[in-house]
């Protein structure tokens, strides 16, 4: 399997968990409640699930959806799943990769997505700080250069990007299907 992160930078995300509870603690997202409401969906992966909280209270509403956390800077959740979901959230996650492996985590949520990819993105300098002194978000980027990262290195369509907040990008990606008009494959 392709590296996602180094070991050094896990130590730094599992340490920084455990100096502050509040990271990798959010417990929801309006836009991904919004499309649970309007999709079907039987299996989600939250991908950098941090605590998580956030597939906890969807399986409170959801009890038929299949859910899996994975966090490999919280020890609870460091297993990759064995199989991919309908539905992968990565929420307030890739703005935390490390810069060399952003292509490669890409790639990883790409192979783990069955439908659908939700990627919510930070783009502004987090408030933390990781243990050995740099900012929490290694990449700060613009909705433009996340848009171009996503369509330069996965075959998703996106289907929804919204700026928000002044900061927040929000992305619902569609995986192509040969049989979706849109798709052209490589001859």
């Amino acid at each position: 399997m392709t590296k996602t992160v180094t070991d050094s930078y896990a130590r730094q995300l599992q340490l920084l968990h455990k100096q502050k509870s509040s990271f990798g603690d959010s417990g929801r997202y309006k836009h991904i409640d919004q499309w649970l409401a309007n999709n079907r969906c039987s299996s989600i992966i939250d991908y950098g699930c941090g605590k998580g909280h956030v597939l906890e209270n969807i399986s409170k509403r959801y009890a038929h959806i299949r859910c899996t956390n994975y966090d490999p800077g919280y020890a609870k959740f460091s297993k990759r799943p064995n199989a991919p979901a309908e539905l992968v959230i990565c929420a307030d996650v890739l703005e935390h990769i490390e810069p060399d492996l952003i292509d490669n985590v890409l790639k990883d949520i790409e192979s783990l997505t069955l439908n659908t990819a939700y990627l919510i993105i930070d783009t502004k300098p987090a408030g933390k700080n990781l243990p050995d002194g740099r900012n929490a978000h290694l990449i700060v980027e613009s909705q433009e250069w996340w848009t171009n990262k996503v369509e330069a290195v996965t075959d998703f369509r996106i289907m929804n990007n919204m700026f928000w907040k002044e900061r927040r990008v929000s992305m619902e990606c569609r995986k192509k299907r040969d049989s979706d008009p849109l798709f052209k494959k490589d001859i």
